[in-house]
């Protein structure tokens, strides 16, 4: 199965991540381990 994230950027990004980014990546990186992701990032 394949996902793609689409999303507008707003100027202040960067700051309402936070909260959220050290969770995420978490996620993420147990998703690579389970071989589940093998691409990510901005394109």
């Amino acid at each position: 199965m394949h996902y793609l994230h689409f999303y507008d950027v707003v100027e202040d990004y960067l700051e309402q991540r936070v909260p959220f980014r050290e969770t995420h990546l978490a996620y993420t990186w147990k998703a690579v381990e389970r071989g589940e992701l093998v691409l990510g990032g901005a394109l």
